[in-house]
């Protein structure tokens, strides 16, 4: 059960070191009464709602407006889903006593316990619309430091919090931006509580890990149960442009999956309709610019060689050996075709819109017949019937031309 309420005090605003914005903190509390290392001298303190959300969203941008994916990654799966050992839940509170008659109770905060892996949290949360909370959790400097480059930055840098720890031989380390529930499983990874880290997640909670294990280049220290937490979810990589697949291009490039970064890199190639855009996934700018290259180059070779098509007949003289008839035919056929997918006139880079693979797959329906196999044409000079089959069309160029153009989009590899 959880703790009866207690009145807390709220000191004044702090700064984050490491963000722009001031975030709000309650008064500082020493020793913690949390602890992932009973001997620790570093408290992390995170923050979130009072329930953590079902799911996170990112938002993938596009400069096309008809254009709104949101791949919404859900983290709601069940201990048992999760399969993990028995006393693993999610970030859930537990129900708050009432307060003792007469007791009085701080009417903007609560504190309330949060059980996740078997660790019980103090938390703080505030009672309004939007109530946040506050995490405290006990953790060792050396695991830290031994663990994550970053956190050796902080704690044995000129960061206030290395000098303090310095100084004063134990520190608070706000974190404010970080999933707590993810943090908590790479926290007691390091710390050796291998009982306590889940066997199996979902790819929503792959992925705010994968956030974190960039952030704070923890790969070395959780490489051996990536591979496992790949295994259950490597059945559900995306084939085509779903909400999945920028999620999975974040796991494939953090956690260095060459041939899943290949294949869902060239997905993105063929089907994205609009320049890539990433907001809070670890996936380097180079990478979304060389997705965008590929498919506005590819593009572009299409509507130029359908165009250079177009400019043939128009312009040229007999291209058909059996006379202007077919060549005119074909013409029409091709103007009206391109023209109902509006690309009669050529479209501008970007390209908003458009995709590879759309493109290709309206083209083959489109299938621009040769007229003079399905037709004899009478000689006008001879009054005689020439041969079918004769031409060469445009259809076969335009397929070869196509397929030799997606052939090179075998998306990319992994270079880091």
């Amino acid at each position: 059960m959880g703790k009866k309420a207690k009145k807390r005090r709220e000191t004044d605003l702090k700064v984050d070191p490491w963000q722009d914005d001031p975030v709000t903190e309650q008064a500082s509390v020493w020793p913690p009464s949390d602890e992932l290392d009973p001997d620790g001298d570093v408290v992390l303190i995170l923050n979130s709602s009072p329930s953590v959300p079902e799911q996170a969203v990112y938002r993938i941008q596009n400069e096309d407006p008809r254009i709104d994916d949101t791949a919404v990654i859900h983290t709601n799966a069940t201990p048992e889903e999760q399969n993990v050992e028995p006393g693993f839940q999610d970030l859930v509170p537990e129900d708050i006593d009432e307060p003792a008659d007469g007791e009085t109770v701080a009417p903007e905060s609560a504190v309330e316990d949060l059980t996740v892996g078997g660790s019980k949290l103090a938390v703080e949360a505030d009672e309004e619309d939007h109530p946040s909370q506050i995490f405290r959790v006990r953790v060792s400097s050396k695991h830290l430091t031994l663990a994550s480059p970053v956190f050796k930055r902080m704690l044995q840098g000129s960061f206030k919090e290395g000098q303090q720890l310095s100084s004063q031989g134990h520190t608070e380390l706000p974190l404010p931006d970080d999933n707590p529930a993810a943090l908590l499983i790479l926290m007691n990874l390091i710390h050796g509580h291998t009982r306590k880290v889940p066997r199996t997640v979902d790819l929503g909670m792959l992925t705010e890990l994968a956030v974190l294990v960039d952030k704070y280049e923890l790969l070395e220290a959780t490489e051996m149960v990536v591979d496992h937490w790949f295994q259950g979810l490597e059945s559900d990589i995306p084939l085509s442009f779903t909400d999945d697949l920028l999620p999975w291009m974040c796991l494939s490039w953090v956690f260095k999956k060459p041939e899943i970064f290949r294949k869902v890199t060239r997905v993105a190639q063929l089907e994205s309709e609009g320049l890539l855009e990433v907001d809070q996934l670890p996936i380097p700018q180079s990478v979304l610019d060389e997705i965008n290259r590929c498919r506005q180059d590819t593009l572009s070779d299409i509507f130029a060689y359908l165009h250079g098509i177009l400019e043939r007949y128009q312009h040229s003289e007999g291209i058909c050996p059996q006379g202007i008839v077919c060549d005119a035919m074909l013409l029409g056929f091709l103007t009206i075709g391109l023209k109902a997918i509006n690309i009669l006139q050529p479209p501008q880079p970007p390209y908003n819109g458009f995709s590879v693979k759309g493109l290709v797959e309206s083209l083959t329906e489109m299938r621009v017949p040769r007229f003079c196999n399905k037709y004899e044409f009478r000689n006008s000079d001879h009054y005689s019937y020439s041969r079918k089959g004769t031409c060469e069309g445009v259809t076969i160029p335009l397929e070869d031309k196509t397929e030799e153009l997606v052939q090179k989009l075998q998306g990319l590899e992994l270079t880091h």
